[in-house]
């Protein structure tokens, strides 16, 4: 609803069902992107505590979920080291990638500002 989509009866916010339809894929690409992104942002702006709690808090929620589901705490484990490892592969290459939009001036970094 904050991207204007899918809303109805909102006045000039209103779109067509098929404007909202194509506004999707870009929806969820930016909410699976979301923690990677945050965790980047935590290691350029120097908040390595906030970087590693966020990476750990994912990895305990994905195995703790997916352990309790199941009812095998062995899943727990393993889903928790396969959700660290994921993200970590993700998270690298959103560094790697900000990296090189910086350099080409696409990316500001403000220490000072939470969203830019």
């Amino acid at each position: 609803m904050r991207h204007g989509a899918l809303l109805v009866g909102a006045g000039e916010e209103t779109q067509s069902f098929l404007t909202d339809i194509k506004r999707l894929p870009r929806m969820v690409g930016e909410f699976t992107a979301f923690l990677p992104v945050e965790i980047a942002r935590f290691v350029e702006t120097g908040k390595l505590i906030n970087a590693l709690l966020y990476f750990t808090a994912f990895g305990i929620t994905v195995g703790t979920i997916l352990g309790a589901a199941r009812v095998k705490w062995q899943w727990a484990w393993i889903s928790a080291l396969g959700a660290w490892g994921s993200l970590l592969v993700v998270t690298l290459g959103t560094l790697l990638i900000r990296l090189i939009m910086r350099k080409k001036g696409k990316v500001y970094v403000n220490r000072y500002v939470n969203r830019y």
